[in-house]
């Protein structure tokens, strides 16, 4: 996950910013303090690797559709880890699995954490402590204003097509078509 030696993972040290990072390496660099800048960075790091010569509207649908999905898949990581840092207020935070609850005199947890995790140390050490557990659901925050569509590569003939109009016959057009 993290490659990053241990005083690196200090939220006070200085950023390091890889040359050509893939979306989810990346997202480890975005910090509470930088979040405007790590944002924007994401997505001009996106709009570097994009390597298509031809504008947008020069597209055809098929690529279109693969940006489209692309942006999609980005936006939802990106996403995950701003509600991540922003609901952590600058402390550690674990990924868990809320297996089960049992309730006595006091509510007993099963959480799941994968044995990779960089901080399962941390965890293991704060056994007898007391911690803070804050529910957080990236979910939440994957919903949008409708998705985007790419442009078709052939416009519609008939009038009630979706994707509009024929723009008619061309010779109707000309000076001798409307004098008919």
């Amino acid at each position: 996950m993290n490659d990053l030696p241990p005083e690196q993972n200090d939220p006070e040290a200085p950023e390091i910013q890889p040359a050509s990072p893939m979306a989810e390496d990346d997202l480890q660099f975005i910090a509470a303090k930088t979040l405007a800048g790590d944002v924007r960075d994401f997505l001009l790091d996106r709009l570097r690797h994009d390597h298509s010569p031809l504008p947008w509207h020069l597209r055809g649908e098929d690529e279109q559709q693969r940006t489209i999905d692309a942006a999609d898949e980005h936006s939802r990581l990106l996403v995950a880890k701003v509600v991540d840092l922003v609901m952590a207020g600058g402390r550690r935070t674990i990924m868990a699995t809320f297996k089960k609850a049992a309730i006595k005199d006091h509510i007993a947890c099963e959480l799941h954490v994968p044995i990779t995790n960089e901080d399962r140390h941390a965890l293991l050490d704060s056994v007898g402590e007391v911690i803070t557990l804050t529910l957080a659901d990236t979910r939440a925050f994957n919903g949008d204003r409708g998705k985007p569509k790419p442009t078709p590569d052939q416009r519609g003939l008939f009038p009630d097509d979706p994707e509009g109009p024929d723009d008619g016959p061309v010779f109707d057009k000309t000076p001798s078509g409307r004098k008919g």
